[in-house]
C-alpha cells in the first residue's frame, strides 16, 4: 500500500490562558490540544460554532429615506424648502446637505442647532430606528432624541463617523425630535424608521460535536465550514466531580489550505 499526505501545517497559535492550543488550522478542519492531567477517568470535547445574528427591526410602521438627497459640490447646500415639499410629514429646522454627499440630509450647522421632529408617532410603533452619523468625532459626538409624551425623555446616544443604525424605545412618546446634542456636531442622517419591535444584534453559539477524547490529548475536528468557533474540555475525576476548562477560540478562513488528504493505491 501506497500513501501520500500534505503535511502543511500553521504555527501554534495559543488561543486561551488554560493552556488549550491549536496547532494546525485549515478551512475546513483544525486540530488542538491540551496537558494531561493524571486525575482525569474521562474527557469530553465540546465543540461550538458561533453565528452572528443580525438585528429584527420587527414591523415597519413608518419609514424616511433620503437615499434621493446629493450634493456633489463644494458648498453645503440648504434643504428646507424641498425637506418641506418631499417629507411634508416631518418638520425641520437648520437642514442642509454637506458637501461631497450622497444619500443623507444634515441636521444642523456648526454655527446652528438644527432639529427633526416627527410630529405624531403612530401608536403602534414602539422604537425609532436612526441611521446617522457625524464627520469628525474627534472630541466626542452626541445625537439626542426626544420622546414626548406625558412625560419627556431625553436620549443622549454617543455617534461616530460610521454610519450605521441607533435604536431608541419610544415609550409612550406622540412626537419624536432628534438633533445634534452641540451646534458644532451636526448629523448625518440617512433614514428613520419607525418599528414595531426591536431585538438587538448578538452572537449565538450551537453545538457541532460532543465526544470523548482519550491520551494523546489531541483531538481534530473535522468536516467543518469556514467561520468562528469555541471549543473547550470537561473531565471527570475519579471522585466523581467534574472540571470544566474556559471556552477556547478559533476562526477558520476560506483562504486556509484544505484538511490534508490521505490518497491510497491497493497493488494487486
Amino acid at each position: 500500500m501506497l500513501g501520500r499526505r500534505n503535511t502543511r501545517h500553521l504555527a501554534v497559535v495559543l488561543l486561551c490562558a488554560a493552556e488549550l492550543c491549536v496547532t494546525a488550522k485549515y478551512r475546513d478542519a483544525f486540530t488542538c490540544c491540551w496537558p494531561n492531567d493524571d486525575r482525569a477517568v474521562s474527557t469530553t470535547a465540546e465543540l461550538c460554532a458561533v453565528e452572528d445574528i443580525p438585528a429584527d427591526f420587527g414591523e415597519t410602521v413608518s419609514r424616511w429615506s433620503f437615499a434621493s438627497v446629493t450634493n456633489l459640490t463644494g458648498n453645503v447646500a440648504n434643504l428646507e424648502e424641498r425637506f418641506a415639499r418631499e417629507w411634508p410629514d416631518l418638520d425641520g429646522e437648520v437642514i442642509r446637505v454637506a458637501t461631497n454627499t450622497v444619500g443623507a440630509i444634515q441636521v444642523g450647522l456648526t454655527k446652528a442647532r438644527g432639529y427633526v421632529t416627527i410630529p405624531q408617532v403612530p401608536d403602534d410603533a414602539k422604537y425609532i430606528i436612526i441611521r446617522a452619523c457625524v464627520r469628525r468625532d474627534e472630541n466626542g459626538r452626541y445625537m439626542v432624541v426626544e420622546c414626548i409624551g406625558d412625560t419627556i425623555v431625553s436620549n443622549k446616544t454617543a455617534i461616530t463617523e460610521a454610519m450605521q443604525d441607533y435604536a431608541i424605545e419610544l415609550g409612550d412618546a406622540k412626537v419624536v425630535r432628534l438633533s445634534p446634542s452641540a451646534q458644532a456636531s451636526p448629523l448625518q442622517v440617512a433614514d428613520i424608521r419607525l418599528v414595531s419591535d426591536y431585538s438587538p444584534p448578538r452572537r449565538q453559539t450551537n453545538l457541532v460535536s460532543r465526544a470523548k477524547v482519550g491520551r494523546p490529548c489531541r483531538k481534530t475536528f473535522r468536516y467543518l465550514t469556514p467561520g468562528d468557533y469555541i471549543w473547550r474540555l470537561e473531565s471527570y475525576l475519579s471522585d466523581g466531580s467534574c472540571i470544566a476548562s474556559p471556552f477556547s477560540a478559533v476562526t477558520l478562513s476560506p483562504s486556509d489550505p484544505p484538511y490534508p488528504t490521505v490518497f491510497t493505491i491497493s497493488l494487486r
